[in-house]
């Protein structure tokens, strides 16, 4: 993957984590949901976006899907983990506590890195199966 497609995922998941941030401000960052809507909260991020995210994957990042989806993967937990350790660690004083008290962040970082890579890999399968057609 060359520079300028680097650049793109950055920028996308920065933006998206400052949307994410701006909407969950009023409501000190999400804490003041119920249980339950913080749990749907977490569903609906990554299920939410799978079709706009495999959309933009066939279109413009095509070749090796694993691979790419691998590096969103990557843009989509460490870039968001340093900016929340940054705003939520080190500004609100919450330090790694956060990553108990905001779980739902936590989750984020780590089922990214199970569910594109499994879509990556049904995107070599379902290109694959339609070049046998």
């Amino acid at each position: 993957m060359n520079t300028k497609k680097h650049f793109v995922l950055f920028t996308i998941a920065v933006s998206a984590w400052l949307l994410f941030y701006l909407i969950g401000y009023p409501f000190n960052y999400f804490l003041d949901w119920k249980l339950e809507s913080q749990i749907l909260l977490t569903l609906l991020t990554v299920f939410a976006i799978l079709p706009l995210i495999g959309t933009i994957f066939l279109i413009y990042f095509p070749g090796n899907y694993i691979k790419s989806m691998v590096w969103l993967a990557f843009y989509g937990s460490v870039p968001l983990f340093i900016l929340d350790l940054l705003f939520i660690g080190f500004l609100r004083n919450e330090g790694l506590h956060y990553l108990y008290t905001h779980w739902y962040l936590t989750a984020g970082y780590i089922y990214v890195w199970i569910v594109f890579p499994i879509i990556g890999y049904s995107f070599k399968k379902l290109i694959v199966q339609l070049q046998k057609v």
